[in-house]
């Protein structure tokens, strides 16, 4: 790896090679002044500043490491021992890097306030907040105990083995209506919203959604679901301004009317196209990140899975363009505000 003083000289030194690319002089002696002029200190760029960064400390205790009672009692008060295995489990599905050799442990410490908002954020009334900088895991220390809450609940839930059977409506060219995945989701399952993430800028947002598809939406993620949850997903979805208002697919009035009729089937052959070829593009991200051997790329295309239930809750396009949540976004074309994301 090149040393700061290395990169920030390269960096500059490209700058100056497109420059002198694209306004070339034909002296080669005005050319070398001109070189040295803009190597200057303040000329093309300010000089290299560098900030030491402290070493944050940690406990000497990875994830895994919460299985024992004693670790575990500790920073997940509350917890049975089953429930901390799928919370653990779920972590080290793609929140967390798993260690090379096993899967079921954790490779990196966990940081001091990292444990410490686990632990606040699994009990009641014990708010919690983090101020360390760049690079310092404040994404997990929100994440954490949120999923961790989550998780707990969710080894409770009746089993709904049938998600799995559910196939996208729009591979079929036969079904007129869309179909949804929680259709297949047990009756008792109970649905809610169990946490509200609110972002200042849209650009964290599409960051973030990386990560959370990475640890909810592979297929790691997945096989922990089926062994700790019955088969359950846990859902989340992305807000932002961009994002459509509520719509109807069978409006409660105007369902029968000929002109309804006729534009909600002229949405849902939209919606079918469109679904494809996200779908598509999904496939290709996925198989151009094998080809390149990138674990990232694949979660930077939302998979598309149809998910919501039956309750409309915008616009059927929108729902291919932010397929994360797989609302049934119905057929209505205006705009909303947002910029959160929520599970």
């Amino acid at each position: 790896m090149n040393n700061p003083l290395e990169t920030f000289e390269s960096i500059r030194d490209f700058y100056i090679s497109y420059l002198e690319t694209a306004f070339r002089i034909d002296s080669s002696d005005i050319q070398s002044e001109r070189r040295a002029l803009l190597e200057q200190q303040g000329t093309l760029c300010a000089d290299l500043f560098l900030e030491p960064m402290p070493r944050y400390q940690h406990y000497g205790l990875t994830i895994s490491e919460l299985r024992n009672d004693a670790y575990g009692q500790t920073w997940l008060p509350g917890f049975n021992a089953q429930q901390r295995a799928a919370f653990i489990d779920l972590c080290l599905g793609g929140l967390l890097p798993h260690n090379k050799t096993d899967s079921t442990k954790g490779r990196f410490n966990l940081y001091t306030h990292q444990l410490d908002m686990l632990k606040r954020g699994v009990q009641p009334g014990k708010p919690g907040i983090v101020t360390s900088g760049t690079g310092s895991g404040k994404t997990e220390s929100f994440l954490l105990p949120v999923l961790a809450q989550i998780a707990k609940e969710a080894t409770g839930w009746p089993q709904s083995p049938a998600l799995k059977c559910w196939q996208p409506w729009w591979h079929k060219v036969a079904d007129k209506q869309p179909s949804f995945m929680r259709e297949h989701e047990a009756a008792a399952r109970p649905k809610a919203v169990r946490a509200l993430i609110l972002y200042p800028m849209n650009a964290l947002v599409e960051d973030q959604l990386v990560r959370m598809r990475r640890a909810l939406d592979s297929s790691e993620a997945h096989d922990v679901m089926d062994t700790h949850f019955g088969g359950n997903r846990i859902f989340f979805g992305r807000y932002t301004s961009a994002t459509k208002v509520t719509g109807w697919l069978k409006h409660p009035r105007l369902s029968e009317e000929k002109n309804e009729k006729k534009r909600v089937a002229k949405k849902i052959t939209e919606l079918r196209e469109y679904m494809q070829l996200t779908e598509e593009t999904h496939q290709e991200a996925v198989r151009q990140a094998q080809q390149d051997k990138d674990n990232e790329l694949s979660f930077n295309f939302p998979p598309n899975r149809w998910r919501r239930g039956s309750q409309p809750l915008g616009n059927a396009k929108d729902t291919a363009r932010y397929s994360d949540h797989q609302h049934q976004h119905a057929l209505n074309d205006a705009g909303s505000r947002g910029g959160r994301s929520y599970f």
